[in-house]
């Protein structure tokens, strides 16, 4: 897989000369970290690389499609090991991004909480899980709210949010999406 990935990885800096050449050089690239992941899935770097891939494509180009591929990889990945780190990571980012938009389960909320919180204690310098846990505990406040759920569990979850967000702003001041 490492020819795999250090082929995307080089395509991925190679300048495109218009809007075609750069939709199929992120085909290409796409294609790579697919078939690395395909070969080698029990490898999490394998399993990363391809879910940097997709998160960089629904952040900078929008592509909503990308949080579901994302979340579809994961649930797979998780399946076959339930406590894989960066699958865990990844599922909760794309839940909570999918939880913008779309009617997500109340078990497949609370089940991105779970990934999320599991993947602040692995990594707690982590700035997108603190980011992503952070409005995971906005929106969560928010749906209890609205179903008249528990005032002071409603307030915890917004106190975790802003202890999250405020460590995050010490650790990273440089950070340019706090």
């Amino acid at each position: 897989p490492d020819l795999a990935i250090k082929l995307a990885d080089a395509l991925l800096h190679v300048p495109a000369k218009d809007l075609y050449a750069a939709q199929q050089t992120l085909v290409q690239v796409r294609n790579l970290y697919e078939q690395a992941y395909n070969l080698h899935s029990s490898d999490p770097r394998t399993l990363e690389k391809l879910l940097d891939f997709y998160q960089t494509v629904a952040r900078d180009l929008n592509d909503q499609a990308a949080w579901t591929i994302i979340r579809t990889k994961t649930q797979g990945a998780l399946a076959a090991n339930p406590n894989q780190s960066v699958a865990r990571k990844f599922h909760g980012i794309a839940t909570v991004n999918l939880m913008l938009t779309v009617e997500v389960s109340p078990e497949e909320r609370q089940h991105a909480g779970e990934d999320l919180t599991a993947a602040i204690k692995a990594d707690p310098d982590d700035r997108d899980v603190a980011r992503y846990l952070a409005q995971w505990d906005v929106l969560e406040a928010r749906a209890q709210e609205q179903a008249g759920g528990d005032a002071a569990r409603v307030r915890q979850l917004r106190q975790a949010a802003t202890q999250l967000l405020v460590n995050s702003a010490k650790q990273h001041p440089d950070d340019q999406l706090r």
